[in-house]
């Protein structure tokens, strides 16, 4: 299979799935709220969020989709290189098409077209201070970064099987408390200059957070994520193909 061919193919998947989703988000997240605020008179505002149900969903539309398409792809004598490039084109492309969506929902439910009903995504709008173009980017990029969380789970556990897996997991857990627990014996000074460079390298200064620095920030760690999908499935054995 070719690469244009192997990006044709998730994008038609994923795009299906996705309409999917903003169609019951549509239903349950703007439709049925909107009811009773039509229907009976004093109702206080409706928040809704727009960025966790998208990122969650596109998170557990990575992990489910990530083992079966690569055996497929490599069934059909798809390089494993070119498996990373279609991964990673498509979710560029899905992703930014999810969050144009997303930005038209926001534009269109943010008290505008109904005073008391918000479509909202306070995280972004608190990094960006409700820029337009900020805003854009860290939506798509906060997407692209749900899809790469997404596509490494996929990639452990369709790597590792059993016992492994819970190891796998216990370790990474282990990890972070370590982590935590390495930080609380630092001196005050040490402390100081650890937080110092988290901000240096997030963006956040004197003079506030710098949300393009910050874009900059999430999309090299989804960048990351993808090569360490990449180098799980580089010499990963597909085992069963055909059921």
């Amino acid at each position: 299979m070719k690469l244009k061919t192997a990006i044709q193919y998730k994008l038609s998947v994923q795009w299906r799935s996705v309409l999917i989703y903003l169609g019951f988000f549509l239903l349950f997240a703007v439709i049925f709220p909107l009811m009773p605020m039509l229907l009976i008179d004093g109702v206080t505002n409706v928040h809704v969020d727009l960025l966790a149900p998208a990122m969650i969903y596109i998170m557990i539309l990575s992990i489910t989709s990530v083992g079966n398409d690569f055996k497929l792809f490599i069934q059909c004598g798809t390089s494993r290189l070119h498996i990373f490039v279609a991964n990673f084109v498509s979710s560029l492309i899905l992703t930014f098409g999810l969050s144009i969506v997303l930005k038209m929902l926001f534009e269109l439910f943010n008290g505008g077209l109904i005073p008391n009903f918000f479509l909202q995504y306070q995280l972004i709008t608190l990094i960006t201070g409700g820029d337009f173009w900020p805003s854009m980017f860290l939506l798509w990029v906060f997407l692209i970064l749900a899809a790469s969380i997404g596509m490494m789970i996929g990639a452990l556990l369709n790597r590792f099987d059993g016992y492994l897996r819970l190891a796998i997991g216990a370790l990474s857990l282990g990890i972070v408390i370590l982590g935590s627990i390495l930080f609380q014996l630092l001196s005050p000074a040490a402390k100081m200059a650890v937080i110092d460079f988290i901000k240096l390298v997030i963006g956040l200064g004197a003079n506030g957070l710098n949300s393009w620095q910050f874009i900059g920030f999430i999309f090299v760690v989804s960048l990351i994520l993808l090569v360490i999908v990449y180098l799980l499935n580089r010499r990963q054995e597909v085992k069963r193909i055909n059921a």
